[in-house]
């Protein structure tokens, strides 16, 4: 008879890599929330300094709360396509969804206070260079989207396992994973264009020509892009899996022993 309580090794490599798909298809709408919100929050901050201070904190929260709005409906389809990986191993994955829709609607208001303070004085005065600055900018942003998120997520996960804490450390690290893969691949871009310029320009005396270089910037975009999504997905889905794999053998141990989990 096959020992129930040894965990499939083939199963959780699938399991990882439905959930790495899952959450590349998933994860890039979580960007209109913050996009939407930059530009918004940008015309809040030009009427402040134009004078029209009346009116804009009212406007401030009026636009946080339109993120928090597109947030709940982003976060709830990254939950449903989190829930296709997730409905064959785990009770009750439904609950899943509206968790998802949740972290990522408080995620989505946070933002909007943290863009409005990292681009006003004087944090914007401490950088000198503006990819540092939205360097921090995402990088803050990803730290309160992964909390939020993690933090949601937990009160589901945790009636799968009581190993579940470990998902609100994980989810802003893989976040923070993620888009030091998006700069990383930012400045291979840089690096790359500049020595292939350089070399260009020796051999030709000439640029390198603008279908070269539109060529180029795709490419790392592309490519830092799916860096960015596979490493969250490989983070999040080996500990999930892990945690997945305790919650079976307690819940087997617990039947052995005339225990319900």
């Amino acid at each position: 008879m096959t020992n129930t309580s040894v965990p499939d090794h083939q199963i959780g490599r699938s399991f990882v890599w439905r959930w790495v798909l899952a959450n590349m298809v998933g994860l890039p709408v979580l960007l209109a929330p913050s996009g939407i919100g930059f530009f918004l929050l940008q015309g809040v901050a030009l009427a402040a300094d134009a004078g029209s201070t009346s009116l804009w904190l009212f406007v401030f929260l009026i636009i946080s709360t339109i993120m928090a709005f597109i947030g709940a409906i982003v976060g709830g389809l990254l939950g449903i396509g989190q829930w296709f990986v997730l409905r064959k191993r785990v009770p009750r994955s439904g609950q899943w969804v509206l968790a998802s829709s949740v972290g990522v609607a408080v995620g989505s208001f946070l933002s909007g206070p943290i863009d409005y303070a990292i681009f006003s004085d004087p944090i914007a005065t401490l950088f000198e260079r503006v990819d540092f600055l939205f360097l921090l900018l995402f990088t803050v942003i990803g730290i309160a989207m992964g909390v939020a998120i993690g933090v949601s997520q937990w009160f589901i996960l945790k009636e799968w396992t009581s190993k579940a804490k470990w998902w609100i450390i994980v989810v802003p690290v893989s976040f923070i994973a993620g888009l030091l893969m998006l700069f990383a691949g930012f400045y291979l871009w840089l690096f790359t264009f500049a020595g292939l310029a350089r070399l260009w320009a020796q051999r030709t005396a000439s640029e390198l020509p603008d279908i070269w270089v539109m060529y180029l910037v795709w490419f790392f975009t592309i490519l830092s892009v799916f860096a960015a999504l596979i490493s969250f997905g490989l983070i999040t889905g080996v500990l999930l899996d892990r945690l997945l794999r305790f919650h079976k053998k307690q819940a087997i141990q617990g039947s052995a022993n005339g225990n319900s989990f």
